[in-house]
């Protein structure tokens, strides 16, 4: 690992422990504003490795809704974030730059020498280890890669219930990702192209919508594929409260 990410993370943990401060709950949250609706036509590198119909929803100015559970959760991350940055600033070559290419959008955190340097957070029980780490920031390291020309990154994971454990994950480009890449930002294209202009149905959303992770989406209650799913639930209770003497719903 690269001296400086490692001074950088030695020096976040010791100037936490002098701030008596152990944990995200001793932290004031920020305030998060409501999304205003944005139709754009390139995708953002941090939705890259999200379910491909969120994508193009929220290109298309749909709003995610979230419960307050996990709006307090995005605004623990972005205080953990926004406190590595502030110690750590002098540390930073530069910090929230902006890139922008053909297909794609976004703010890196912060770059160090040749990395990129990405800050995250997570609860105890989902603090990540190098076989468990989720594959969605593949493709947002990826998409980080092609924004910035860079090849390598760092992902700095802080516990939100003890900020002293900080766990460091090392991305470099490879062949692998950058395809990984390309095939994503051509199927959200292509699903965005047909979505335009009203040719896209819900069967092909269906084929390529990351069904696992319905329940916890921001655009459920935006997205044809949920609503087809509801409604074939409904439509399954319905048939059998019948088929047992039951009454229609």
């Amino acid at each position: 690992m690269e001296e400086r990410i490692v001074a950088m993370v030695r020096d976040f943990k010791a100037k936490v422990a002098r701030m008596g401060v152990s944990a995200v709950g001793q932290l004031k949250l920020p305030e998060r504003k409501p999304e205003m609706p944005v139709i754009t036509d390139k995708i953002r590198a941090s939705k890259l490795g999200d379910c491909p119909v969120d994508i193009v929803l929220y290109m298309n100015g749909r709003v995610p809704r979230f419960d307050q559970a996990t709006l307090k959760a995005f605004s623990e991350g972005t205080a953990i974030h926004r406190l590595f940055q502030k110690l750590e600033e002098s540390r930073f070559d530069s910090i929230e730059n902006y890139f922008e290419t053909e297909h794609l959008t976004g703010h890196v955190d912060g770059i160090v020498g040749d990395s990129i340097v990405e800050i995250k957070s997570a609860a105890a029980s989902r603090m990540p280890t190098a076989d468990t780490i989720d594959k969605r920031y593949l493709y947002q390291v990826g998409a980080y890669f092609e924004l910035t020309g860079l090849s390598r990154a760092y992902f700095i994971f802080i516990n939100k219930r003890d900020l002293q454990d900080v766990r460091v994950f090392l991305f470099l480009r490879t062949p692998e990702i950058s395809e990984m890449v390309k095939e994503k930002i051509e199927l959200v294209m292509h699903l965005n192209e047909k979505f335009r202009s009203g040719l896209l149905t819900v069967e092909e959303m269906e084929r390529v919508a990351h069904l696992d992770r319905c329940a916890f989406c921001g655009m459920k209650g935006e997205c044809a594929v949920v609503e087809k799913r509801f409604s074939a639930k409904v439509d399954e209770l319905e048939n059998f409260l019948l088929g047992n003497g039951g009454p229609s719903l």
